[in-house]
């Protein structure tokens, strides 16, 4: 479902709640305006509907309101894609995707990234993020806040 107003996009990759249904991803939302992209969630199978309508490497933002993993499942998958692929449009590492969530985003989603205990202390997953804890003063990227 994709709602449009003059000056910004809304494309709904998916919202099927905690059990994503074979043809709806769980939540996931893409909002674009001035050439800018924020993912709002990225849960259950919506990184794979998300690039049906940008590549990930086009986003501005990440941000996750809190983090079930019907709200944030897919990042272990964009993490390995920012991470592994072989021709990145840019450096990663240069170029760290700003991810706005609750203050204890950096630790749970490096813990459900990492294998095993010695990969969780060799990475932190910010040499390809860069983590902000949500406050509540407003968020800017770009056109939006």
């Amino acid at each position: 479902m994709i709602w449009h107003s003059p000056t910004v996009l809304l494309t709904i990759l998916g919202c099927s709640g905690s059990l994503p249904g074979p043809q709806g991803p769980a939540s996931g939302y893409l909002v674009e305006a001035d050439g800018r992209r924020i993912a709002l969630e990225l849960g259950n199978g919506a990184l794979a509907s998300l690039q049906a309508h940008c590549d990930p490497f086009g986003l501005d933002a990440l941000l996750f309101s809190h983090l079930h993993p019907d709200h944030c499942a897919d990042f272990t998958t964009l993490a390995v894609t920012r991470r592994y692929h072989t021709h990145p449009p840019h450096d990663t590492t240069e170029n760290r995707l700003p991810v706005h969530g609750p203050s204890e985003t950096p630790r749970r989603l490096a813990r459900a990234y990492a294998e095993n205990a010695e990969e969780l202390g060799a990475t932190d997953l910010s040499d390809v993020f860069e983590f902000h804890p949500l406050t509540a003063d407003p968020i800017r990227v770009g056109p939006f806040e």
